[in-house]
This record gives structure tokens, C-alpha cells and sequence, in this order.
């Protein structure tokens, strides 16, 4: 009985031991996990700066070619990186649109080079480089300051992203303001209505790009204008024209040709005297 008191003893404190060494064990695995966690993590940063890199190669070596002088192929690999650079940030598209702009207006041809400047400005609004440059580009053309109007020039200074972060904004104001009311006792006060008056401030780039999004939009970007007309073949009936500068709604496309609007009706133009602002 006594070996036997002796022997459950051992085993017991064994059994104890081996709890405590578990125990002891785990925040090794904690460690190991975490290790595990932290080399994921850079493995997934890497990847993503590698990818980064990837996506910023193409500016990169555009911007050795220009300064080489081989502006045509710098243009060219710009072009390239925006045409297939479809997950790039807006604002790394925009300097793209915004190279492609200046080779092109450096080569002369000012009216291809406001429609690029253009084209950035859409990607990044508030660019002001890319905006006096549209202008000087416009200047150049013979084409007037473009004049967008108070309430479009308002809603043209965000992007879509931060409309609608401005448009969330609004609904989130509204929401906040009216349970704090509520909580001091029911009765509408001057915050709600505040913010009822600031929704329109708030809502109107969303609402306006919304209703502005229904199509591709060009720029003639020809002299003397783009002809228009009923059917795509030049042997066609001509029913007019749009003016260099002129930004048109494209509805269609087929090869050589775009199916653009005039004054409400469907007209087909020549594909090479339009140039596409949506990038």
C-alpha cells in the first residue's frame, strides 16, 4: 500500500509536470504563431510593393526615355502603362494622362494635349498643374478658357470616391444630430436643421457625377472639327460637324468609327477625331 501510495504519488506529480511543461509550452507557440503571422504579413507587403514597383515601371522608364530624348517612345510606354495600368491608383493614372499630355503638346499638338490634360484632371481634380496646363493647352489651340459653371465646377473638384465619402457624410450627420435631439427630449432643434441645409452642399457631387456617368465621353481633338454622319461610311450623307474642342458622349463604337451625340441626335464621326477623357 505504500509503494502503491508512493507510486500514485509519482504519478500524480508527473502528471502535474507534464501539465506545467504544456503550460509552459504554450507561449512558445504564441511566439511561433505570431512569427508565422509577422512573416505573412511581409511576405504580403512585399508582394504588394513588388506589385507597386511593377505598376510604377512604366512611368519610371517613360521618364528615362524622355529625359534621353526618345520622347515618341516615352509617349508610347506612358500610353501603354495607362492602357493596361487599370488597377493603378487614380493619382498614378492621372500623372500618366499628365505625361502623355506634355509629349504631346511638346510635339505641337496642343489640342490633343488639352483633351490629355483633361483627361488627368478627371482623375485628379484638384491638380492645379494639370488644370493650368489644360488651359495653356487650350490657349495655344485657339479654343476658349474651358468655363464649367459654379455648381459643375463644384462637382468636379472631387473624385467619385470622395463624393461619395461626402454623400455618407451627410446621411451620418443627419442620423448623429437627430438622436441627440431625440435624447434631449424630442424636439427638433437647430442641428438637425442644419444639417438638412448642408445636405445638398454634401450630396451634389455624388448626385452630380451620377448623373454625368451614363456614357464614355470625348473630345474632338481634330482641326477644323470632326464631320458627322447619318451611317459610318464617308461615302455617306453629312449632317454637320463638331467643333475642335467640342466634348461629345460616345454611344458606340466600330472600327474607324464612334456613334457619338449632336444636339440630341446620333450622329457617326471618323474614330481618330475624338479622343476618349475616361481613363
Amino acid at each position: 500500500m505504500t509503494y502503491s501510495h508512493r507510486n500514485s504519488h509519482r504519478n500524480s506529480h508527473r502528471t502535474s509536470m507534464t501539465r506545467l511543461a504544456s503550460k509552459a509550452m504554450w507561449p512558445g507557440r504564441w511566439v511561433l504563431r505570431a512569427l508565422a503571422l509577422v512573416g505573412l504579413a511581409a511576405m504580403l507587403l512585399s508582394g504588394a510593393h513588388a506589385q507597386e514597383s511593377a505598376a510604377e515601371a512604366g512611368a519610371g522608364e517613360g521618364a528615362r526615355l524622355w529625359r534621353s530624348g526618345d520622347h515618341d517612345a516615352a509617349q508610347r510606354l506612358w500610353e501603354e502603362s495607362l492602357a493596361n495600368g487599370t488597377d493603378l491608383p487614380d493619382r498614378e493614372r492621372a500623372r500618366l494622362a499628365y505625361n502623355v499630355g506634355v509629349a504631346h503638346h511638346t510635339a505641337g499638338e496642343p489640342l490633343v494635349a488639352a483633351a490629355w490634360f483633361e483627361s488627368a484632371l478627371r482623375l485628379a481634380p484638384r491638380w492645379e498643374a494639370a488644370k493650368a496646363n489644360r488651359d495653356l493647352s487650350r490657349a495655344d489651340a485657339g479654343l476658349d478658357p474651358k468655363d464649367t459653371g459654379i455648381v459643375a465646377g463644384f462637382v468636379r473638384l472631387f473624385t467619385r470616391g470622395e463624393a461619395e465619402w461626402l454623400a455618407l457624410l451627410g446621411g451620418v450627420l443627419i442620423l448623429v444630430l437627430g438622436a441627440l435631439d431625440a435624447f434631449r427630449g424630442g424636439a427638433w432643434g437647430r442641428g438637425p436643421w442644419l444639417a438638412i441645409l448642408a445636405l445638398p452642399v454634401l450630396w451634389a457631387p455624388l448626385v452630380g457625377q451620377l448623373a454625368s456617368s451614363n456614357g464614355e465621353v470625348a473630345m474632338v481633338v481634330v482641326k477644323g472639327g470632326a464631320p458627322l454622319y447619318g451611317s459610318p461610311d464617308l461615302q455617306g450623307e453629312r449632317l454637320g460637324k463638331l467643333k475642335e474642342g467640342d466634348e461629345t458622349l460616345v454611344l458606340d463604337r466600330l472600327p474607324g468609327w464612334v456613334k457619338v451625340v449632336d444636339r440630341g441626335e446620333e450622329r457617326w464621326a471618323p474614330e481618330d477625331s475624338v479622343l476618349s477623357l475616361i481613363r
